[in-house]
Parts: structure tokens; C-alpha cells; sequence
């Protein structure tokens, strides 16, 4: 549930933004409303950090560098893409995904 909680919040309240000021960091993200795949990354790590949920990152190629969360749940580790789950939001401003 926290992470659920997490997840949403940070796609409720951030966009996408390239050429967001602190567009690879978590203050983007949580504070300013616009960053990367590095700053909703960020962001989800230190919010699991702060509850004591453990996880990592993780990067890869996806036509571009891509930066995304491993979390673990229940002794399982959970790939959790924050920036993909986040929807355009001129086209669907209430819509999450998973």
C-alpha cells in the first residue's frame, strides 16, 4: 500500500520534462512538478528510503537511457517504472498505470 501510495503520488503530481531546472533529481519530481526518468527515480528511492523499504536502480536502453526503481516486497524484487506509468497528461490527466 505505501508504495502503491508512493507511485501515485508521484505520477499525480509530476510531468515529464526534459528541460525541467532539476529535471534528474528528486526535488523535480517531488518539489518542482517536472522531471526525467532519473528524477522520478530518484524521487521513489528516497521516499522508500525514508520508510525503511529497500530498493535499488535500475538503467537500461530504451531508444533512449532509461532510469527506473527495483523494489522489494515480501523477500521479492519488483521492477517499478514510475516515468512509464506515467500517462500524457493533456490526454488522460486522471489516469495511472501499473
Amino acid at each position: 500500500d505505501i508504495l502503491k501510495y508512493f507511485h501515485d503520488t508521484i505520477i499525480k503530481s509530476c510531468t515529464y520534462d526534459l528541460n525541467a531546472q532539476y529535471q534528474s533529481f528528486a526535488y523535480g519530481a517531488l518539489v518542482k512538478g517536472r522531471a526525467t526518468c532519473q528524477g522520478y527515480s530518484h524521487a521513489m528511492a528516497l521516499l522508500c528510503n525514508k520508510v525503511g523499504i529497500e530498493n535499488a536502480f535500475a538503467t537500461g536502453f530504451a531508444k533512449e537511457p532509461h532510469m527506473w526503481n527495483l523494489v522489494k516486497i515480501n523477500g521479492n524484487w519488483y521492477n517499478m517504472d514510475v516515468t512509464w506509468d506515467d500517462p500524457d497528461k493533456a490526454d488522460m490527466p486522471d489516469m495511472i498505470s501499473y
